[in-house]
C-alpha cells in the first residue's frame, strides 16, 4: 500500500467526522444497532492522516463477508478518491477472506 494511505479499524472518536459527513451529504446516517458491532466493525481510509471515507464489514456465522454503507468526505476532492475507496475495499475483502469467508459481497451507494 502506498506509504502516504493508510487503512484502520474505526474507533469511537471517529463518529464526530463520520457524523458530520452523513450531515453535510443529507442523507441519513444508519442507526448504530444496524451497523456490526454497534459501529465498530468498520475501517476508515487515511491520507496522511485525514480521514477520507470509511465503510462497515460486516461478518457472520456464514463463510461470506458483506460490507455497505460507505461514507466520504464530501469536502475531499482529489483525484485519488477512487483510488482510496479502491483500498478500502480490498481491506475489507483481506480481513474477511482472512477470517474464514469463502465469498466476499459489497453493496453502497
Amino acid at each position: 500500500m502506498n506509504k502516504k494511505y493508510s487503512v484502520r479499524q474505526i474507533t469511537v472518536e471517529d463518529y464526530t467526522y463520520i457524523n458530520k459527513w452523513y450531515k453535510q451529504r443529507k442523507i441519513s446516517k444508519p442507526k448504530s444497532s444496524i451497523l456490526p458491532n454497534n459501529g465498530l466493525d468498520g475501517f476508515v481510509v487515511q491520507k496522511n492522516g485525514n480521514p477520507v471515507a470509511a465503510i462497515y464489514l460486516y461478518l457472520t456465522n456464514s463463510k461470506m463477508g458483506y460490507f455497505d454503507f460507505l461514507i466520504s468526505d464530501p469536502n475531499y476532492k482529489e483525484k485519488d478518491r477512487f483510488e482510496m475507496i479502491m483500498i478500502l475495499f480490498q481491506h475489507c475483502a483481506k480481513v474477511a477472506i482472512k477470517v474464514g469467508c469463502e465469498c466476499v459481497f459489497v453493496t453502497t451507494a
